[in-house]
């Protein structure tokens, strides 16, 4: 279940949002006639991460997308996290709370209308592939942008969901696992999966933040129907 606290944002209002032991922080924007929501998941407070995904909203909102942007570490884990590292490196322990997430969001009323994506940058995508893997009756898109694939081509095949990844071409190690990724993928159709290689990039974000915006906004139209 997701409740509503009392605080207010332009964008968007602040909510707790359960996900397993933990209570985490999500900001919740539905926009009118929205037909899925695509679920932002970042891990750290320390990183960048959650700033790109403020700048990913705006459009997905445009689009008839509702969003939810969370932080998968609560304040006390993140000041653990800034001696150890333990949780934001963690893919096992991020794909949890992200799978927890999504749970809320199909068993809370306002939400379960509509089909949920999972959008994650660096490990948060690749804990967004092992959530997605773990329980593939729940997602129905997933936009990973450059995942460390190294440690998840075991789950893959359990991937059933139409996904796309996304990673600079310079980045010659992340093109060939992203390729090798691929075609352990189980979705029904070849078409819905996907390897988009961004031209002259190797870090993708900030530097070509509005081509991997365009990128995951145009899957998550096509495949985040809404349910009836």
């Amino acid at each position: 279940m997701i409740e509503n606290t009392e605080n207010a944002q332009e964008n968007g209002r602040l909510i707790a949002v359960p996900a397993g032991a933990v209570i985490l922080t999500g900001n919740l924007r539905i926009p009118a006639n929205a037909h899925g929501i695509v679920l932002l998941a970042h891990g750290s407070r320390n990183t960048s991460d959650g700033h790109y995904n403020k700048n990913f909203a705006p459009l997905f909102h445009e689009s008839g997308l509702a969003t939810l942007l969370v932080d998968l570490i609560s304040e006390e884990e993140d000041l653990l996290d800034k001696e150890t590292g333990f949780f934001r490196n963690n893919t096992s322990i991020l794909s949890q709370r992200i799978l927890g997430v999504a749970i809320g969001l199909t068993e809370n009323a306002e939400t379960q209308k509509y089909s949920i994506g999972y959008f994650g940058v660096g490990i948060v995508g690749t804990a967004a592939l092992m959530a997605a893997a773990e329980r593939p009756d729940m997602i129905h898109a997933v936009v990973s942008c450059g995942g460390r694939l190294e440690g998840v081509q075991r789950y893959l095949p359990s991937v059933q969901a139409p996904t796309l990844l996304i990673v600079g071409e310079q980045d010659t190690r992340g093109v060939a696992l992203s390729q090798e990724a691929l075609a352990r993928l189980s979705t029904p159709l070849a078409v819905d999966k996907k390897v988009e290689i961004v031209a002259g990039a190797t870090q993708l974000l900030p530097y070509k933040l509005a081509d991997v915006a365009h990128l995951a906004n145009e899957w998550f139209v096509r495949h985040l129907v809404a349910i009836l």
